[in-house]
């Protein structure tokens, strides 16, 4: 292959990395007949979240055909205090599992935190670095998101050794990007207005990829109604919204150059997906996202040929334990 061909693959592989990972935190991410849906951690409480996440990659590089898939599976702790800091809270997140498969080409690897020693864990051996990792986020008492502490230590842990994994980590995860990411994934309606049965309000997540440009996904949420799950009463709102990239390659950079010259952009996205909120705790207790996005560019080989990257994502979000803290 050209090296102007694998230069252009391996770009793009950046890139939808650095997509993907966004929109899996933006993701990710009420009673009667009227709500107002504010989800926000209540201080006291332990939380656990299984995230699973399944993705499929085709990509299409003219003269070769990639084909990638993943499953991924993370328990996530928070633990919620009292905060000093306007009154507001603190929440201790760290993750207790952490499970990967990957296939590229018949290619398999996998890692599982439970039986790391059977793992064919390969290019995923770094994984399972994030177990016992943790790092608190601060919040105001208007639960806003003031400070993310000991992030970017436990970031430097993780891609230890891996000079490739800290650029990467550190590109997709500043703590200015978390913080955002963070304020953005909760479901919240207007301030201070209730929204009926079947009333719909738009969102907006803008994120910023460093050295790219900027993720922006717009939508709206639906609140369909009322339903019974496990004896609970919870609100049951859909979302729907379409993902667009604003590239903005710094072109006296490299790798921006590069992106600008291959003319990248997102040639069709979109997400819809399921939450079930509980008005009892402020908390959706399970959400189903899929993301289907299809990105294209040009080869700067001067052949001009095009890079198609069809990508489908679908991430499920259950909350199996919320509990008071144990003192």
């Amino acid at each position: 292959m050209a090296g102007g061909q694998c230069s252009a693959a391996g770009i793009m592989r950046r890139f939808l990395r650095l997509v993907l990972a966004l929109l899996a935190t933006t993701s990710l991410l009420h009673a009667e007949e009227t709500m107002v849906f504010a989800q926000r951690y209540q201080t006291g409480n332990h939380y656990h979240q299984t995230i699973t996440t399944e993705q499929h990659i085709d990509m299409d590089l003219g003269t070769q055909k990639v084909e990638q898939q993943m499953s991924m599976s993370l328990g996530m702790i928070a633990d919620a205090t009292e905060s000093t800091v306007d009154f507001g809270k603190r929440v201790k997140v760290s993750y207790d599992s952490a499970a990967i498969q990957q296939t590229v080409n018949g290619q398999k690897f996998s890692y599982d935190s439970k039986s790391p020693d059977t793992a064919n864990a390969g290019p995923l051996a770094a994984f399972g670095a994030i177990v016992g990792r943790e790092f608190t986020i601060i919040f105001d008492k208007e639960d806003n998101v003031q400070e993310v502490e000991n992030f970017e230590d436990t970031i430097k842990k993780l891609s230890a050794g891996n000079p490739s994994a800290a650029a990467l980590y550190t590109q997709l995860f500043s703590k200015g990007t978390m913080k955002n990411m963070l304020q953005q994934s909760a479901l919240r309606s207007p301030p201070g207005k209730p929204i009926a049965v079947g009333n719909a309000w738009d969102f907006t997540n803008e994120l910023d990829m460093p050295g790219i440009g900027k993720l922006m996904v717009r939508g709206y949420y639906t609140f369909v109604g009322m339903v019974n799950e496990g004896g609970k009463q919870l609100a049951k709102v859909e979302a729907k919204a379409d993902i667009e990239v604003k590239v903005s390659g710094d072109t006296n950079d490299r790798t921006g150059n590069l992106i600008t010259q291959m003319n990248m952009k997102i040639e069709e996205g979109h997400m819809q997906g399921t939450l079930l909120y509980d008005p009892a705790i402020h908390f959706t207790r399970d959400v189903q996202i899929t993301q289907t996005i299809t990105l294209t560019a040009v080869i700067p080989d001067g052949t001009r040929k095009t890079i198609r990257l069809p990508m489908k994502q679908n991430i499920h979000m259950v909350l199996d334990d919320f509990s008071p803290l144990k003192k």
